[in-house]
């Protein structure tokens, strides 16, 4: 066991053993059944790892327990309970959750369904005492993180207060299942880091490639997971994190968290499609806020003198994330490439004349179509409530999963979640409206949750006019 620096907190690492049995028993249904694994299947299992067989297909009785938890917190101040019209899977627990950013601490707790309504109880009470900033959620499936603690990055010792709290907490300490043992564990607590993404769905999708990669094996372990390691996630914008969230999983390091709140093991260098992704959504940010003219100045600042402060942080660290993981010379290099890549050699031309043909590369197709085509794709395949769904989860927890990744069109190859990707909450909406001017309609004071539903209910009434003359659809 290592032990987390300055606390008594101590890290379970490894579980080799429960890794080895996962993995091996993806290969074998998969084997079985003489398929390729996807994701979602991947996700799906890893997800109910370690829960009772009598606590599944329990939704109706945990959405009972969600009715009576917010009739219980309505006069707790300290934390507002609710839960979403268009996000009924989840109980929501929040506090002051707009102090939360893109990069935030996130905690699973996996409390099982008898020990559920209580200790969910005496958690949040907990928490509202001290009046802890934070956005979580309680799902209506019982799986490993069905408890999800979101606070903000800073608040490290609030994150060391819910982990000893837990565990001093005779009840729901006696109802914790097990964590799925890919995520770091930090006493019988899932502990990490997360940047606006699910870390569990992406390691699913990288043990679903692994799995595919290794059919005509009889048996897999960790330590061939880990040789492909790189191979698997490389490409993703996320590496970093998963790749530290991992090292400590595996015990290859110790635990990231420390008083200061800073990373342990975070030296890892970006690769150049990760720099050229933190670029291109500082640059999107800043053209959705403040126009053309403002992604220029900001561009050939950085370049000439070093300064970032023209870029939109746009409430995300954007502009941090920027300086600090793109240098001037790596902004030149990647606007050159971009440029040569579209256009042929650029060799002698000035800098201004390069910054210009790459805004010009860049915004010629506007973010609002994009914006329609990563939205009827999603549409067209899954209907009006999902694609509500979907954009909402985006604007509120940066979650591209509900999206469509393909449209029902064979001969399209397009990826509409990466598309959605490059997006940002101001990106959204800007685009939203940008979409809606054709309506006519008077959408200036609609809030955020007003323009989606109006957008969503817009596109689906445009496909059904479309549709209208070819018969009814299947």
């Amino acid at each position: 066991m290592n032990s987390l620096p300055n606390t008594g907190i101590s890290l379970d690492s490894p579980r080799i053993n429960e890794m080895n049995d996962f993995l091996n028993m993806m290969l074998s249904i998969a084997k079985q059944n003489n398929t390729k694994l996807s994701t979602d299947d991947v996700y799906y299992l890893l997800s109910r790892v370690n829960i009772k067989k009598n606590d599944h297909n329990k939704r109706k009785s945990i959405e009972n327990i969600f009715h009576t938890w917010i009739e219980r917190f309505r006069n707790i101040r300290g934390v507002s309970v609710f839960q979403s019209e268009n996000w009924k899977y989840f109980c929501q627990f929040t506090n002051r959750a707009e102090l939360l950013g893109i990069r935030d601490i996130k905690m699973y707790i996996p409390i099982d369904y008898d020990h559920l309504a209580k200790g969910v109880n005496e958690l949040f009470d907990f928490m509202a005492s001290l009046n802890m900033a934070h956005a979580s959620k309680v799902g209506m499936d019982l799986r490993n993180d069905n408890v999800v603690i979101r606070l903000p990055i800073e608040d490290v010792e609030n994150a060391y207060r819910i982990i000893d709290f837990c565990n001093n907490n005779k009840y729901i300490k006696a109802g914790l299942n097990k964590t799925n043992p890919f995520v770091p564990n930090y006493n019988g607590l899932g502990v990490m880091y997360e940047e606006g993404f699910s870390y569990n769905y992406e390691m699913a999708s990288g043990i679903a490639t692994f799995i595919n990669r290794n059919l005509y094996r009889d048996r897999v372990s960790i330590d061939d997971f880990n040789k492909e390691f790189d191979s698997l996630f490389r490409n993703n914008q996320y590496y970093n994190s998963i790749r530290t969230a991992y090292s400590e999983a595996v015990g290859f390091s110790k635990g990231q968290f420390q008083k200061a709140g800073k990373n342990y093991n975070v030296s890892f260098q970006l690769t150049p499609t990760q720099k050229e992704n933190i670029f291109m959504k500082a640059v999107t940010a800043t053209y959705s806020k403040y126009g053309i003219e403002q992604v220029k100045y900001a561009i050939l600042r950085a370049i000439n003198s070093d300064d970032y402060s023209f870029f939109t942080s746009n409430n995300e660290n954007l502009r941090s994330r920027l300086k600090n993981n793109v240098s001037s010379r790596d902004m030149f290099n990647m606007i050159y490439d971009i440029v040569e890549k579209r256009i042929g050699r650029v060799d002698g031309i000035d800098l201004e004349t390069l910054v210009n043909r790459f805004i010009s590369l860049s915004f010629g197709n506007s973010l609002a179509t994009s914006l329609n085509a990563a939205c009827n794709a999603t549409l067209q395949k899954y209907g009006p409530e999902q694609l509500r769904r979907a954009l909402n989860d985006f604007y509120r927890y940066g979650v591209i999963e509900r999206f469509a990744r393909r449209s029902l069109n064979p001969n399209d190859t397009t990826n509409y979640r990466k598309i959605i990707s490059n997006f940002d909450r101001s990106s959204l909406i800007s685009a939203i409206k940008s979409n809606l001017q054709i309506t006519g309609a008077n959408i200036e004071y609609m809030n955020e949750e007003g323009l989606i539903n109006f957008y969503v209910d817009y596109l689906s009434n445009s496909r059904e006019l479309q549709n209208g003359d070819r018969g009814p659809r299947k």
